[in-house]
C-alpha cells in the first residue's frame, strides 16, 4: 500500500531547526520528530509552573507553544504512560467584556464539536479536561493527544518532500473536511498552522474555535481580518459576496493549502482583501458574468464588474513539475464560483488519488444540528459560558457527574414539595421508613462518589466539610 510504504520509508523525514531564541546551548541543532526530544523546544518565558500543575495524573515535561490563547505544555499522562499535549488557559473567566465573553464562547465552541467529532480518525483528539477545583473557576487545562509539529513548519523546513507526501497530506484533509462536512460543521480557519503533523505522516485538523454548523447564523467574528487567515480565505469571503456560506469555503482553503506544499510558499498573499482579490484573479481570471451574478452584495458584484478582464494564467506552467492530475484537482478546488467547486467527497475519488481509494474512511459521522449551538444566539455572559463549559467538563469524568446528578437528587427530595408529602404521609409508617430509607441511600451514594457539593473531591471521614 502506498500511504503504509511511504510512512516507512520517510519515518524520520520531518527534522525542526530550534532557533537561537531558546538557548545557546540547543542554538542551530537538529531534532527528528518523533524521537525523545520535544519537536518544539521552547522554555517557558516569564512563566514558572511545576510539574504537578494539573494534578497527579499529569507530569509537567516542558512548554511547546505559548501565544495569547494560553500555552501549551507537553506532560506525561501517568494513568497510561502516554504523552499529551497541555493546553492551559488562564483568567479565561476574569472579567465581564464583550472581548472575554467571545474568547470563552470560542473554547467553549471548540470543545463541544471536538466532543462531538471524536470518531474522526482526521480531527486532533481531546482526551480530557482537567477538573476543576470548583464550579467557579477561572483557567481551563484541555489535555490534548501530542503531535509534533504543523504543517506550516513541515513545509518551511522540509525541502526534499516528494509527491507522495503531497498525495498523502492532501488525502488526510479532504478526508477530515468530508467527515466535518457530512456532519454540518464548517471549519472556516484553515491553514497550515491548523493542521497538526506527526513524522509518521499522520495528519490531523485542530482549532476549531471558529468553526459553525452550516445551518448557523452568520456572525461578524466570521470577519475577523486576520493577516494569516485571509491568504487561505475563499474569495466569497474577501468581497462579503453573501449572506451565507457552504462548505466549499473550506475547500478552497485546502487548495491553497495544498498549492503552499508544492511551491513552499504561499500561492496568494494579499495585502487586504482587495489585494487579495486582484491576486486570484491574476491567476485564476476573473469570474464570469453569471458567476458575478450570483453575487448578493451589491457593492461586491460592482467591484467584481468593474475588474479589468484577465484570463488567468495556466497553473500547470506554474507548477511546472507537478503531475497534471495534482494540478486538475488543485483547478477544481480553486474554482472562484463556488457552485463550481469541487466537494471534499468528490475529491477524495479523483484520479490523483487512485492509489489510495481503498483508504476512504467508512465512518458515519454524527449529524449535528444547529440547535446544539442554539445557546449562541443568546448575548451570554462569562458566568453563562461557564456554566455551559462546566457541563463540557463533566463528559469526561462520570465521577463528577455522579456527584452532581446525587447532589440534584437530594435537593429534590428536600424541597418544600417532598416535605409536604412526607407529612402527608407521616401517619403511615411503612410510607414514611420507606422515604427515609430512599433518603438514606441517597446520601450514601452521594457520599460513596467521594466529592463535595461543588464537585471538590475530598474525604468524608476525615473533612468535616464534606458532611451532607
Amino acid at each position: 500500500m502506498v500511504a503504509k510504504k511511504l510512512n516507512e520509508n520517510t519515518k524520520w523525514l520531518v527534522w525542526y531547526r530550534i532557533s537561537a531564541l531558546a538557548s545557546p546551548g540547543f542554538s542551530d541543532t537538529k531534532f527528528r520528530a518523533g524521537n525523545r526530544y520535544a519537536p518544539f523546544f521552547l522554555f517557558a518565558l516569564g512563566s514558572m509552573i511545576s510539574q504537578d500543575t494539573f494534578g497527579p495524573r499529569y507530569q509537567v515535561l516542558e512548554v511547546i507553544g505559548k501565544g495569547s490563547y494560553g500555552t501549551v505544555f507537553k506532560a506525561l499522562d501517568n494513568a497510561d504512560g502516554q504523552l499529551v499535549a497541555i493546553k492551559h488557559i488562564k483568567g479565561m473567566f476574569q472579567g465581564a467584556s464583550t472581548k472575554a465573553a467571545a474568547d470563552a464562547q470560542r473554547v467553549l465552541r471548540e470543545i463541544k464539536l471536538l466532543r462531538l467529532l471524536r470518531e474522526s480518525q482526521d480531527v486532533v483528539q481531546l482526551k480530557s479536561i482537567v477538573a476543576p477545583e470548583g464550579r467557579e473557576y477561572h483557567d481551563i487545562a484541555l489535555v490534548f493527544e501530542l503531535m509534533e509539529a504543523d504543517l506550516h513548519e513541515v513545509i518551511k523546513l522540509n525541502s526534499d518532500l516528494q509527491p507522495d507526501h503531497h498525495r498523502w497530506f492532501l488525502f488526510q484533509m479532504l478526508r477530515s473536511l468530508d467527515y466535518m462536512h457530512q456532519a454540518n460543521i464548517l471549519h472556516r480557519d484553515l491553514k497550515p498552522q491548523n493542521i497538526l503533523v506527526n513524522a509518521d505522516c499522520t495528519l490531523k485538523i485542530c482549532d476549531l474555535g471558529l468553526a459553525r454548523t452550516a445551518s448557523a447564523e452568520d456572525s461578524s467574528e466570521f470577519w475577523t481580518d486576520y493577516v494569516a487567515t485571509r491568504w487561505y480565505r475563499a474569495p466569497e469571503l474577501c468581497g462579503s459576496f453573501s449572506a451565507a456560506y457552504t462548505p466549499q469555503v473550506d475547500i478552497w482553503s485546502i487548495g491553497c493549502i495544498f498549492a503552499e506544499m508544492l511551491l513552499r510558499r504561499p500561492l496568494f498573499m494579499g495585502r487586504d482583501v482587495v489585494h487579495q482579490l486582484q491576486l486570484i484573479t491574476d491567476v485564476m481570471g476573473t469570474p464570469p458574468p453569471e458567476s458575478i451574478a450570483k453575487v448578493h452584495n451589491p457593492k461586491a458584484r460592482a467591484f467584481l464588474a468593474s475588474m479589468p478582464k484577465k484570463s488567468g494564467i495556466s497553473l500547470q506552467r506554474v507548477l511546472h513539475k507537478t503531475e497534471p492530475a495534482a494540478v486538475d484537482l488543485l483547478r477544481r478546488m480553486l474554482a472562484f464560483d463556488p457552485d463550481n467547486r469541487i466537494t471534499a467527497a468528490e475529491a477524495l475519488r479523483h484520479p490523483y488519488f487512485h492509489s489510495l481509494c481503498d483508504m476512504v474512511a467508512n465512518q458515519a459521522p454524527p449529524k449535528i444540528s444547529g440547535q446544539e449551538f442554539a445557546y449562541e444566539k443568546a448575548n451570554l455572559q462569562v458566568d453563562d459560558i461557564r456554566e455551559l463549559m462546566w457541563l463540557e467538563v463533566l463528559e469526561y469524568h462520570p465521577q463528577l457527574q455522579k456527584a452532581q446528578e446525587a447532589r440534584s437528587l437530594l435537593a429534590s427530595c428536600t424541597s418544600t414539595h417532598n416535605l409536604q408529602f412526607m407529612q402527608r404521609k407521616s401517619s403511615d409508617a411503612s410510607s414514611s421508613g420507606s422515604f427515609s430509607a430512599h433518603m438514606r441511600r441517597g446520601m450514601t451514594f452521594y457520599s460513596d462518589t467521594g466529592f463535595s457539593g461543588d464537585g471538590e473531591q475530598c474525604n468524608a471521614e476525615t473533612d468535616t466539610s464534606c458532611t451532607l
